[in-house]
């Protein structure tokens, strides 16, 4: 298994449509994440970029959680937003009428989570492992390519949620304590280059076979077997 760690440190990466509207925000220290005050009438979209996921084409994805720092919630048994990845192959960056949370196309897969009054103060994590696992199984998808996520209110709760920005997070020597985080848990693809030994019931793969020649051990670039009297390479 691998990991892949990215948080948002500059500008512009964290944006937002508020109140459902084309009212675009790029440089505030928080967005509202969910309606407020009156019910179903106020919904937003925050939109989060993270740039060069370091995740391969194809990978297993094991887990993936977008950490989001909430610094105030109100509500009558919590608020509840969804958030999905934009379907996209390398998430282009958010742009004023031409690319805002409310332009893009989302994944199927979404995370669906509630908080409540004391969640406040501290990160939040939702799991976005299944909306991950979409993304990079794109065709198009490569490893250090950018991914998005974006919150979709339900639009049928009281109250507020806000979510701090990069330009609303503290900093410590120069880098952001308070902005979004992305994690993600991967296992590389099989590339079929390599043989596989079942060891424990579980099979593990190796990149080269070995023989013992003269009790030196010999790396083999492939086995050889014999089909219809003809010997066939395996790699």
């Amino acid at each position: 298994m691998a990991t892949s760690s990215d948080q948002i440190k500059s500008g512009g990466l964290d944006v937002a449509n508020i109140w459902g509207s084309r009212n675009y925000d790029d440089n505030d220290s928080s967005y509202k994440m969910n309606g407020t005050q009156f019910k179903g009438e106020q919904t937003a979209r925050v939109g989060f970029r993270f740039t060069t996921v370091n995740v391969p084409q194809g990978a297993t994805i094991n887990s993936a959680e977008l950490r989001l720092f909430i610094s105030f919630s109100t509500g009558i048994g919590g608020l509840t937003t969804g958030v999905f990845a934009v379907d996209s192959d390398d998430a282009a960056a958010w742009a004023s009428s031409s690319n805002e949370p409310l332009d893009a196309t989302l994944t199927t897969a979404f995370a669906d989570t509630t908080i409540t009054t004391s969640d406040s103060g501290g990160y939040n994590d939702f799991d976005v492992t299944a909306a991950v696992q979409e993304v990079v199984n794109r065709g198009g998808w490569s490893a250090n390519n950018d991914m998005a996520f974006v919150t979709v209110s339900d639009g049928n709760d009281f109250g507020d949620m806000d979510v701090i920005t990069y330009e609303g997070s503290p900093q410590v020597d120069g880098q952001p304590t308070q902005s979004a985080i992305l994690n993600i848990d991967y296992t590389e693809a099989s590339t079929g280059t390599n043989m596989q030994i079942n060891i424990g019931d579980v099979w593990k793969e190796v990149s080269a076979a070995k023989i013992n020649i003269g009790d030196v051990w010999k790396d083999v670039e492939g086995i050889q077997i014999n089909i219809g009297d003809t010997w066939k390479t395996v790699l």
